[in-house]
């Protein structure tokens, strides 16, 4: 195995200023700085010159940086790593491939991810689902259009597929998208219920990512939001019973949440 550290020693001598410029080292370089890079543990926001180098792919040779990262899933998936402390997904650089500028590529690299997605299964298929996250930034532009395509495709494998990729969505994907949550649910709802129940399953589940914090004592502000927001997009979906039951199922969900969290800080407190 290579450590961070390794790499991050390797990797300061690409700098603009004080050593090689990143611009000079050719594509053939670069696959090869790359293969190298395969085998360390893990990447994070504290290896500064790993995720830097990587930040500089991603703008370059976005294709090869993807590459690069499904042949670390390989690795993870088929244990070619025999440390356990192998993570082959970066962690803590969200925004890695924000600097992919051509959309027709972004689309690209995120059906691709889709594709090995939906021929995978295992860890594999868990790690493919982070690194779709990961492709997909925030879920803009990009992942709505892939999402949107997906859709036109009445098969219950493919809206496993959907949701699958919709279970690592970003917290507010669905309160920023309910008219295509409500279009998804009820296409869903026509194909069978196993796909109806997969779709609505994963939207919920991504309203529930992310951290939460608050006084104890007091209901989780975040909470709070969520179901108010819920409640609200059921009122404008009242008329698109799939897309109003399951956002009623979202607040409904949130306010048991707020409820157990406050009775079991009044149970810690009674202690």
């Amino acid at each position: 195995p290579i450590y961070p550290g390794l790499a991050e020693a390797v990797l300061e001598s690409l700098d603009d200023q004080f050593g090689i410029p990143p611009d000079l080292v050719s594509g053939e370089q670069l696959r090869s700085i790359l293969k190298r890079l395969e085998p360390v543990t893990e990447i994070t926001h504290g290896a500064y010159f790993l995720g830097r180098f990587l930040s500089y792919v991603a703008k370059r040779a976005p294709e090869q940086l993807l590459d690069y990262l499904l042949k670390r899933v390989g690795r993870a998936a088929q244990r070619q790593n025999k440390t356990r402390d192998y993570t082959p997904i970066p962690f803590g650089l969200e925004g890695l491939f924000s600097g992919v500028e051509d959309a027709g590529v972004h689309d690209a690299l995120l059906r691709k991810v889709a594709l090995e997605l939906s021929r995978s299964s295992g860890t594999r298929r868990y790690w493919l689902t982070q690194l779709f996250a990961l492709v997909a930034g925030g879920f803009g532009p990009p992942a709505l259009r892939l999402i949107t395509e997906l859709s036109e495709e009445r098969e219950e494998a493919t809206y496993r597929l959907i949701a699958t990729v919709l279970s690592a969505a970003p917290r507010g994907f669905a309160f920023a998208n309910e008219e295509l949550c409500a279009t998804l649910l009820e296409r869903s709802e026509d194909i069978s219920f196993e796909a109806h129940r997969a779709i609505h399953a994963a939207l919920l589940t991504s309203t529930q990512s992310g951290s939460y914090s608050g006084a104890l004592g007091q209901p989780s502000a975040a909470h709070e939001s969520i179901r108010d927001q819920a409640n609200e997009a059921a009122r404008r979906l009242d008329r698109r019973p799939a897309g109003a039951t399951f956002f009623r199922d979202v607040a409904k969900y949130a306010q048991e949440t707020i409820d157990r969290m406050l009775e079991h800080a009044q149970e810690y407190l009674i202690e």
